[in-house]
């Protein structure tokens, strides 16, 4: 199974990233390569992981040690990142 990364996500991953390493760039680097893991696992056979999304259509991994849950589809062949989100944040009602 493919994993490709949308725009929305990639970004999100940036912010989290330059959050992060304004305090700490080695904390910063530790919480991106725990999603990157985590996410990395969604090229297994079992490729749906975590739970449904709150958003029709999508699945939700909470990326364990972390605030952060990152939300998926799988579509023919693919997962598809949509967004990583902190788990604090308002939830958007979709991701188009």
């Amino acid at each position: 199974m493919i994993i490709e990364w949308l725009p929305d996500a990639d970004l999100d991953l940036d912010e989290i990233y330059e959050f992060i390493a304004e305090d700490d760039p080695d904390a910063a680097d530790r919480q991106i390569g725990r999603i990157l893991g985590q996410v990395g696992k969604l090229t297994e056979k079992v490729s749906r992981k975590g739970r449904i999304g709150r958003v029709p259509e999508t699945m939700e991994l909470v990326i364990t040690k972390t605030p952060f849950i990152v939300v998926y589809r799988t579509v023919p062949g693919k997962n598809q990142i949509l967004r990583v989100l902190h788990c604090s944040q308002k939830w958007p009602k979709s991701f188009e």
